[in-house]
Parts: structure tokens; sequence; C-alpha cells
């Protein structure tokens, strides 16, 4: 099952290698959709900042959590956002039907 999202965040990481980039890559489906990615890498901490709309999305917050657990021994910070777009917070509706034949 799929579903819409947007993924907002940082995440940085010490001493990381290729491999750690690209399972964060892997992991939270970047180019799949809309997105933009930046990533830094400076006095040996990688900082990756990114969002990203994905609309068949297989991403969760157990995904997320397994990929930061994964990632625990070189982790200096993350602060990441998941929404989900298949549900609307507000609704707003207008009909101008005036009842005329």
């Amino acid at each position: 099952m799929s579903w819409e999202t947007l993924i907002t965040g940082i995440i940085e990481l010490k001493n990381a290698t290729d491999e750690d980039i690209l399972s964060i890559q892997n992991d939270l489906e970047f180019g799949n959709e809309v997105e933009k990615v930046d990533i830094k890498a400076e006095n040996g901490i990688t900082t990756i900042d990114f969002c990203s709309v994905n609309w068949g999305s297989h991403i969760n917050e157990e995904r997320i959590n397994k990929l930061l657990e994964s990632l625990k021994p070189k982790l200096t910070y993350y602060a990441i956002s998941l929404y989900f777009l298949n549900v609307s917070d507000y609704n707003f509706y207008y009909c101008d039907e005036k009842g005329e034949s």
C-alpha cells in the first residue's frame, strides 16, 4: 500500500560513508518525486537537508525509526517531520447554485 507524504528535515552524521548517505536516500525515497536535497560535508560532519513530496510513498514512522536506529552511532543531530497528505486538515467548499432552470 502507498500513500502521499511530505517529509522534511535535517540529518547530521559524523564520518558518514557513501553507504550511509545511500541508505538515507533509499529509505526516505529521495529521487521519486518533487524534492530538495542538499548534502554538505565539513569537518567530518555530513549534513543532509531535505524536503521531499512523494505521491506513491511507503514511508511511515516505523521506517524512519528503523533508519535512525541503524545510523545511531554516527548521528549528531536530526529533526524530521513526516506529513501524510491523503488526509486533509481543512476542507473548503462553495457552491453557487441558484436553482434556476
